[in-house]
This record gives structure tokens, C-alpha cells and sequence, in this order.
């Protein structure tokens, strides 16, 4: 019996929630549809950029939820783990990896899951989260490495301060209406003193910006790219575009990794 109440306090909550999610996707798919009418030749040039057959299976079934909201027509395509897909690439020698939008350190520890048999595998982890909430965790978690390197800056395409919304959790994000004012930087400000092997951005937005401020690594070192795409309909072409201008020798490949909208990933490598 008190089980049964317990279950009957949480069901309404559950629901809500789902309902909650479902709103936001219908409008999320609201926005890409309009997007995509507007930009259909270009998502045909990335479908024909891309290296492989599920990597164009995957954006198609990307624009069919969005006009359908129907979670099944994703669930066809999705593929574990994410960013360490060993189909497409494996762990480096000397491996130099920035994770931008480290959070608390979860894709830290799929790293080592995945790639390495220790943090001791890389020779240095740039880990950049600018919410200080989510920083002390991954501050606290790791706080034994001397090879993970914290920085306290929103990745960015050049030294300054913007404003953010602090929301101690993944969606954390810079945001012109955000009440609290952060410092941001650029990979090739920070980072340059390094050869870089792998970048990895989930930075709720902010993508395009940051790659522009990556611009010299990634022409000088070529790292492994693992770059979020769904945070906003634009980013699907104008992130793999840009890449691409940079160094024209990377090839593509999408994955996504969530039965939802959530985790769409351009996978780029120049090896």
C-alpha cells in the first residue's frame, strides 16, 4: 500500500514533466520547420558532405521528428556512446583534449571509460565550465589529476565578459537577458601552447562563436572534432560549413545519441 501511494504521488509529476518535454519539442520543430524551408539547398549540401550512409540516414530522420515529433523515427538511429564512437576514431598517443561544456565531468569519465584505462591516459584535459556551480563539482570530483587543467571561462571567440544564465546544470548558458556576467575566452588563447588531439563542444549555443576562436589549432594541430548541433536549427549547416572553410581536408559524420532532440553531434576527423 505504501508503495502504491507512493507511485500514485509521483505519476502526475512524471507526466507533467513529459508533457513539459513534448510542448517544448512541438516548438522546438516549430522553429527547425521554418529553418529548414528557408534553408533546404544548404542541408542538401551537407547531406551530400557527409561520409557515410548513417550519417545521412541520421539527418533525414533529424528533419522527419522535427515535422513529426514522433521519438520512434530517432530511436532508428541512434548509437552509443557518444563523442567515443570507436567506428569512427580511437584513443591518441599523447592525447590533448578539450572539453568545452564540462559540466561536472560526465564526459570526462566516459573518456577514460571509453578510451583510456585512467585520466593518466591524457597527457592534458582542458576542462571548461563556466558555472560555478558546476565547476566546484567537477573541481571536487577530479581534484586528485594534476593533468586536468579547470578553466573558469565560457569558450568563446575572444577574451571578454558576457552575460549568462547560471542554472548549475547542463543547460547552463550565455544569454543576453542572463542575470550574472562571466568571463569568456578562445581555445587559441588559451590553449595554444598545446598539440591539440580532440575538441569537444556542448555549449548550448555558442558553438560558432567558439570555433572561431579555435581557428589556429585547428588549421595548425587538425584535432578530432565532436561539435553540438541542436541547439539551434542554424548551427546544423553554418558549423560544419565553417569547419570546413578552416580546414577543407575534414570529413563529416552526424550521430545522434538521445531517443529526443537532444545530442545531435557533427563528428569531424582529418586524418
Amino acid at each position: 500500500m505504501e508503495g502504491n501511494a507512493l507511485f500514485s504521488k509521483y505519476v502526475p509529476k512524471i507526466q507533467k514533466m513529459k508533457i513539459t518535454r513534448y510542448l517544448a519539442d512541438r516548438e522546438a520543430g516549430r522553429v527547425f520547420q521554418a529553418y529548414y524551408k528557408a534553408h533546404k539547398d544548404e542541408f542538401d549540401k551537407l547531406e551530400g558532405m557527409l561520409e557515410d550512409d548513417l550519417s545521412r540516414e541520421t539527418l533525414r530522420a533529424i528533419i522527419e521528428y522535427y515535422r513529426t515529433i514522433r521519438p520512434e523515427i530517432l530511436e532508428k538511429v541512434v548509437v552509443k556512446p557518444q563523442y567515443f564512437l570507436k567506428d569512427i576514431w580511437g584513443p591518441k598517443e599523447n592525447e590533448v583534449f578539450i572539453d568545452g561544456g564540462a559540466c561536472i565531468g560526465d564526459t570526462i569519465k566516459n573518456l577514460i571509460k571509453h578510451f583510456g584505462k585512467g585520466v593518466n591516459y591524457c597527457k592534458k584535459i582542458y576542462a571548461w565550465e563556466p558555472d560555478e556551480s558546476n565547476r566546484s563539482k567537477l573541481a571536487e570530483r577530479y581534484k586528485s589529476y594534476d593533468n586536468i587543467e579547470i578553466v573558469p571561462c565560457g569558450l568563446w571567440s575572444e577574451k571578454t565578459e558576457l552575460h549568462f544564465s547560471a542554472l548549475g546544470n547542463a543547460s547552463s548558458h550565455v544569454s543576453d537577458n542572463g542575470p550574472k556576467s562571466i568571463q569568456v575566452d578562445s581555445i587559441d588563447n588559451v590553449c595554444a601552447g598545446d598539440k591539440v588531439t580532440f575538441i569537444k563542444m556542448d555549449i548550448e549555443g555558442s558553438e560558432p562563436e567558439a570555433l572561431r576562436g579555435a581557428r589556429k589549432v585547428i588549421c595548425r594541430d587538425k584535432p578530432r572534432l565532436a561539435i553540438c548541433l541542436y541547439h539551434n536549427p542554424g548551427d546544423f549547416c553554418e558549423v560544419p560549413f565553417l569547419i570546413k572553410e578552416m580546414v577543407p581536408e575534414y570529413r563529416f559524420y552526424i550521430r545522434h545519441h538521445t531517443r529526443n532532440r537532444n545530442e545531435t553531434v557533427l563528428y569531424a576527423v582529418a586524418e
